[in-house]
Parts: structure tokens; C-alpha cells; sequence
């Protein structure tokens, strides 16, 4: 019989052996600093065991937009996603008001 334990697969004897953790101060501010580099402002902290790495769940992507366009200067250009196609693009912020600036985007594989 095997139990999930200590984060690894182990038997009933090795199990025995498993000390608990004793959390001090160093040991939290050193994991703090760890993943501080993983996180975002945007975004929450995951590990997909998959890509056997952290990722980010959120958006990346700056809520401000991207840059000013260059055809209107008014908008900002931003990542969207169409409705229909489910395809993303850059397309300025200010297309309700006649701006027909667009540009595609590689799709996600």
C-alpha cells in the first residue's frame, strides 16, 4: 500500500522516516524571493505539471494597451480576440470612431 506523502510516492517504511518541515524565517524569505520572480501583478502563480514548470494564470498582457497607434494617435493598440473567429489581432482601442488600424497575430499552436 503507498501513500502520497512529502510530496513523493512512499512506502510505509520510508514514511516513518519523513521528519516534518520546521518553517523558520530564512526558509520563508528565501521561498518568498523565489517566487517573487515567477509572479506578475496581473496575474496568480501555477505549476503545470505538464510543462513541469511555474506558468502565470491571468492576463499578461498591460491593461493600458500595448503603444499609441500610429494611424489615429488618438487610440492605443491592443491584443483582441474576435468574436467570430476566435483569432487574435492588434487593433486600435479607438475603432468605434473610424480608426482602421489592424495588424495579425501568430495563433497560439
Amino acid at each position: 500500500m503507498q501513500k502520497r506523502s512529502c510530496g513523493v510516492q512512499l512506502t510505509k517504511e520510508k514514511e516513518k522516516n519523513c521528519k516534518p518541515l520546521r518553517l523558520t524565517n530564512k526558509k520563508i524569505v528565501t521561498l518568498k524571493t523565489e517566487l517573487r520572480q515567477y509572479l506578475d501583478s496581473n496575474g496568480y502563480l501555477s505549476y503545470s505539471a505538464k510543462k513541469k514548470k511555474y506558468i502565470i494564470l491571468g492576463t499578461n498582457s498591460p491593461k493600458n494597451g500595448l503603444a499609441n497607434c500610429p494611424q489615429c494617435n488618438v487610440g492605443q493598440l491592443m491584443i483582441i480576440r474576435s468574436p467570430v473567429t476566435k483569432k487574435r489581432f492588434i487593433g486600435c482601442s479607438n475603432y468605434n470612431n473610424g480608426c482602421t488600424a489592424s495588424s495579425p497575430l501568430l495563433q497560439k499552436a
